[in-house]
């Protein structure tokens, strides 16, 4: 608490405006400059593939400078680099006394920086906690014309990550995004050290990555007539199709947000089935492609490919999700014969253009596990850097299973119920994931209901019971509980808040967010069984649902500042938590995301949150959330 308190009180003189805040800060007088004839010295190894590291680490200091200094910082190797008697350079050590992987120590004097790490990793996050020390200026994409000095402040910084994961999930199956802009968001998580991109990349309502076997994926399933079923009111679903294609809407500038809506009711707990609220304010930047009047548009694996670099260059990894056994319609649209349905007889099948839970699902067909597993292998060929591949999991009906020829006499050979299959499917696929892709399946909590392969990991989405089930049986678990995680939710009470799925998640309720004090185990002594527990919770997750974000301004405006938020609660340690001292430092921050030209929440930064009461017990999850929009 010291340490915050220090810096906050120094930042009227100084100005140490960092998000994540660092574990320990010492404050310096005067400045460092960095200017064309600043030298970053790295040490010389004989790993390769560590000096390959070290030298994206550099790259990352040294091209900040590239487009609004118009310079880029000079890099050379030594054997051993001591800054005695040198001057203007910028040292990056590699020391096994810094036990955290992902820990730096950072020295910044007049004349020259210094960042000690065990890993490039450490040494990267330290290059960022220079980078949020610059101007905002630094993140301009052209030249600045106004002289600035490129200076950061001296100060003696200690820092490491509490959880090792430290992620946002992004929804592009509901409304589509382009390659490009998913690398604008893997820049802005880096930049708040935030690891791990989720990616959503298949769902009923679109299938977005290319698969060189089953190509009418990519013909058919990544395409929607439209997403008209939003509510019922026909004159509100012309105005979606119009946001849809690129026009301005100024929705309910006079409405009142308590007012009630004619919707569809959509029975999807992962969507809090909540209505939408009918007030958007940005110009619209196209997300998605069109294709004879169609919505939807998908990644090549030439797109794939330059995604995975960009972001191993940032050293962040990303986690592909293809879900199954449910939210797969989109694949029936191309090949209907791998559903139950489908398996039967021939039925047509379209990509779905309304949210929610249907009740078609993968047939447990021998046909159905060879897409599997074919698709899985492209997947990992295509995401070579991330341990894990996420398989959803969740929100799967059961009720064709008890119909279908196929899955019944599935189920006899098994010795199993029909209600058992998704189980056996999860275990099936994850034996096949582990032995013969040597990675490891995550998927959601649901996975967890009736049994699961020892090396598979979990994500709790239902509150935190599902993920501390989970790590207590050995598996890995990582939290994003819809009551602090939840992105799509709402965020103020603004009456011209725009469209969003239901719920209320303001800024303070995500920084309050920590796994371990959520599920008991922040506490001084622990038994030898929580010990083990507390060992598999890896960290937390943002998730950004985005059946009511159509255009990138309405994605900006849901993840920031919310972004910030779960990234300091994820990486700061949790005993120097100060919610006053984040907005401190936050509304310096945000003047770099408006150089950035990110479409944060400006509301959040002005409202206070108000508490939402506690959850009945007896109360189900859809009349909590209504209740409380």
């Amino acid at each position: 608490m010291f340490v915050i308190l220090l810096i906050s009180l120094l930042n009227a003189e100084r100005i140490y405006n960092m998000i994540p805040s660092p574990v320990k800060l010492e404050p310096h007088e005067e400045n460092f400059t960095f200017n064309a004839e600043t030298t970053i010295i790295l040490p010389k190894l004989d790993n390769s593939v560590l000096t390959e590291e070290l030298q994206l680490a550099a790259n990352a200091l040294s091209e900040i400078f590239s487009k609004p200094a118009g310079f880029q910082l000079k890099i050379v190797q030594l054997i051993k680099p001591d800054p005695t008697d040198a001057t203007n350079i910028v040292i990056f050590k590699i020391s096994t006394a810094i036990i955290n992987k992902e820990g730096y120590q950072l020295n910044i004097n007049p004349k020259y920086i210094e960042i000690v790490a065990s890993t490039p990793t450490g040494l990267f996050y330290g290059t960022q906690t220079i980078r949020q020390l610059l101007p905002p200026e630094a993140e301009l994409q052209q030249k600045d014309e106004s002289g600035i000095n490129w200076t950061v402040p001296c100060a003696e910084i200690e820092d490491y990550p509490q959880y090792s994961y430290r992620g946002l999930m992004i929804d592009v199956s509901r409304h589509f995004t382009n390659a490009s802009m998913i690398m604008r968001y893997i820049e802005l998580l880096s930049l708040f050290k935030l690891n791990v991109l989720h990616w959503h990349l298949t769902d009923d309502q679109g299938w977005r990555i290319e698969i060189k076997s089953y190509p009418k994926l990519s013909e058919f399933s990544a395409w929607r007539k439209d997403s008209k079923r939003i509510n019922t009111n026909n004159q509100k679903n012309e105005e979606i199709k119009q946001l849809e294609e690129g026009i301005e809407f100024n929705w309910g500038e006079d409405d009142d947000q308590t007012e009630e809506e004619d919707i569809e009711v959509i029975d999807s707990p992962h969507s809090s089935n909540q209505r939408p609220h009918n007030t958007i304010h940005f110009r619209n930047i196209h997300m998605n492609d069109q294709k004879d009047g169609l919505y939807g548009g998908f990644y090549t694996q030439e797109e794939i490919r330059e995604v995975v670099e960009f972001a191993r260059r940032r050293f962040v990894t990303i986690i592909p999700e293809i879900e199954m056994p449910g939210h797969a319609v989109a694949v029936f649209a191309a090949y209907p014969q791998l559903s139950c349905r489908g398996a039967d007889e021939k039925v047509h099948f379209d990509v779905a253009t309304s949210w929610g839970i249907f009740s078609d699902v993968f047939c447990l067909r021998e046909e159905t596990f060879q897409f599997l597993e074919s698709v899985l292998t492209e997947v990992a060929n295509l995401f070579p850097y991330s341990e894990l591949i996420h398989i959803g999991g969740d929100e799967c009906p059961k009720s064709r299973w008890t119909s279908c020829s196929y899955c019944k006499k599935r189920a006899e050979e098994e010795g199993i119920q029909t209600n058992g299959l998704q189980t056996y499917l999860v275990n099936r696929i994850s034996k096949f994931v582990h032995e013969k892709l040597g990675r490891r399946v995550i998927g959601w909590d649901e996975i967890m209901d009736t049994g699961l392969d020892q090396e598979a990991a979990v994500m709790s989405w239902r509150g935190t019971s599902g993920g501390l089930s989970a790590a207590r049986k050995g598996h890995d678990a990582v939290f994003t509980p819809q009551s602090h995680c939840y992105f799509d939710h709402y965020q103020a009470r603004q009456k011209d808040e725009p469209r969003a799925i239901g719920g209320f998640l303001p800024l303070e309720t995500v920084y309050q967010f920590d796994p371990l004090q959520l599920t008991g185990l922040r506490k001084d002594t622990l038994s030898q069984q929580e010990r083990e527990t507390r060992q598999h919770i890896l960290g937390g997750q943002g998730n950004l649902w985005t059946e009511y974000m159509p255009n990138i301004q309405h994605t900006d405006y849901m993840l920031f500042p919310r972004t910030c938020a779960l990234a300091e609660t994820l990486w700061s340690p949790y005993e120097n938590k100060n919610y006053d001292d984040f907005r401190t430092r936050l509304n310096p921050i945000v003047k770099k995301l408006d150089v950035m030209e990110v479409n944060y929440c400006k509301a959040s930064l002005k409202t206070e949150s108000i508490p939402i009461p506690e959850k009945n017990e007896n109360q189900n999850q859809k009349d909590y959330l209504f209740n409380h929009v």
